[in-house]
């Protein structure tokens, strides 16, 4: 399996599999969006009916105030329902082919689909004063953000699932107010998200945080995800930042991480960082070294979030003196057995004690 499906696999038990709809997605999908209360659900087979009390009213054609009947396909046994307490939250409503209103659900986890993640959770009192907004000019998008990111849900990732792709102002407000939590499940969310859009000061606020945290904590796996598949930013400060990370005494999960970013990277600042990951004494943090020193000599860009799907990136050189026949022989990433691709970088680390230097 590679280092890759690890991390995914990681950040699955962590969040445990929630698999939550991205808000965009949601809205496009909706032709009513309301806060209300559960209640009397009713089974027939795999299809389950209940009462939605509506409390306010973001879009469509539904009373404030008025009681609708509500339809959802479960899929599932209908004895996962028994006993079934009423939920409240924000609810994504449509109109199916009777008229009658169906549920959009929000998320489900892996095969289990319970009320709890039918609806986004919402806050029972006025918004927090960092996240309040003005309802006749606050787009419908960014109502949402600051109600989901209000509400202190219980899985305080789901504010990630459900901004992801999203990096506007009221995501990035919403993510800080998280970051600045004195839950270290929910700061450790925000720093995440802040984290995977490139967020400087968030990463040196998580890795004073990660130095506090056993390797086994949840919170830590929540941490090293968001660095290992999404920070990108060449800056020197979080260079610096990831090159203390990837050659400390953290947990090997995070060194990798860290080495992972370095290698993507692959700026002037990270070279002294990644030849010194070489020696390590993890393998895949040493790999990831030497990745990034070819990824150096051969003028790599660095990649987005769109060209590490095909691996474009690496097809995007700008001119480099270190770039010859051999170093892009040996360039990343590594697909056959790790030694000579190590060999190769080690004695060509040497041949260039210029780069050693710290700047």
């Amino acid at each position: 399996m590679s280092v890759k499906a690890l991390f995914l696999l990681a950040a699955g038990s962590v969040l445990g599999v929630l698999d939550a709809m991205p808000l965009p997605s949601l809205i496009s999908q909706a032709d009513a969006i309301v806060v209300g209360a559960e209640t009397a659900p009713v089974t027939a087979g795999k299809t389950v009916t209940f009462y939605l009390t509506v409390e306010r009213v973001f879009t469509g054609a539904i009373g404030q105030g008025s009681t609708v009947n509500v339809v959802w396909n479960s899929d599932i046994n209908p004895d996962a329902w028994a006993g079934s307490p009423s939920y409240r939250g924000i609810w994504f409503l449509r109109k199916g082919a009777g008229n009658e209103w169906q549920c959009v659900p929000a998320a489900i986890r892996g095969n289990v689909r319970p009320f709890s993640d039918l609806s986004l959770p919402v806050s029972n009192g006025p918004l927090p004063p960092q996240l309040a907004y003005d309802d006749n000019t606050t787009p419908l998008l960014d109502k949402l953000v600051f109600e989901v990111g209000a509400s202190q849900p219980s899985d305080p990732t789901l504010f990630r699932h459900v901004t992801s792709g999203v990096s506007s102002p009221a995501v990035l407000k919403a993510l800080r107010y998280l970051a600045s939590s004195q839950s270290t499940g929910a700061a450790s969310a925000g720093l995440a998200g802040l984290i995977e859009r490139g967020d400087v000061a968030a990463l040196l606020q998580a890795e004073k945080i990660l130095a506090n945290l056993s390797p086994g904590d949840s919170n830590a796996g929540v941490l090293s995800s968001a660095i290992f598949t999404a920070f990108r930013t060449p800056d020197p400060e979080a260079v610096a930042s990831l090159g203390r990370m990837a050659s400390g005494k953290g947990s090997p999960r995070l060194q990798v991480a860290a080495a992972a970013a370095l290698a993507a990277i692959h700026s002037a600042d990270a070279v002294p960082w990644l030849g010194s990951l070489l020696s390590d004494s993890q393998q895949q943090v040493q790999i990831y070294g030497a990745q990034g020193l070819s990824f150096f000599a051969n003028g790599v860009g660095i990649p987005t979030a769109e060209t590490t799907k095909q691996l474009t990136h690496l097809n995007e050189r700008q001119p480099t003196s270190y770039r010859t026949a051999e170093t892009d022989r040996h360039i990343g990433p590594l697909t056959g057995q790790p030694e000579p691709f190590l060999d190769f970088w080690r004695g060509w680390w040497q041949q260039h004690p210029e780069l050693h230097a710290q700047q």
